[in-house]
C-alpha cells in the first residue's frame, strides 16, 4: 500500500481533492502514461467550475503524490507553470470606524463563554 491510501491523517483533505478532480479521469492509467496535458485537461474542468484556487491546490498535490508515494522519480507539473489563471485574493471586510472597534473590545472583553474561547479571544492582545 503505497497510494494515495497510505497517506496519514493530515492528507485527508489532498486525498479527497484527488479523488474528486484527477482519479475519475486519470485513476485507471499507470502514472507513469499520465503527462502534463492529461493533469492540464483536469485542471480545466476545476477552473470551468470557477474554483480557481482549488485548480491551484490540485495541480500542487498533484505535484507531490507521484514523488512521495514513490510512484515517480520526477514531478512533472513544474511543466503547467503559467497554465492555469492567477487566482484573485478576496477582500475581507474590517472595522475601521473607531467606534466599532471600540465597541467589539468591550463585547470580547465582557464575553463569558468557555476558558478556550477566551484565549483565543484574547490574542489580539
Amino acid at each position: 500500500m503505497n497510494g494515495v491510501e497510505a497517506w496519514d491523517d493530515k492528507n485527508n483533505r489532498s486525498k479527497r481533492m484527488l479523488e474528486r478532480n484527477i482519479f475519475p479521469w486519470l485513476g485507471s492509467k499507470p502514472i507513469t502514461d499520465i503527462f502534463p496535458k492529461d493533469i492540464l485537461a483536469c485542471l480545466r474542468r476545476i477552473e470551468d467550475r470557477g474554483t480557481i484556487e482549488t485548480a491551484h491546490r490540485t495541480l500542487q498535490i498533484c505535484g507531490q503524490y507521484g514523488v512521495q508515494t514513490g510512484r515517480v522519480d520526477r514531478d512533472i507539473t513544474p511543466d503547467l507553470r503559467g497554465a492555469l489563471p492567477v487566482a484573485k485574493g478576496e477582500h475581507f471586510a474590517a472595522i475601521t470606524e473607531p467606534k466599532q472597534v471600540a465597541e467589539l473590545l468591550r463585547a470580547i472583553d465582557s464575553y463569558q463563554g468557555s476558558l478556550a474561547a477566551i484565549c483565543v479571544l484574547n490574542l489580539h492582545r
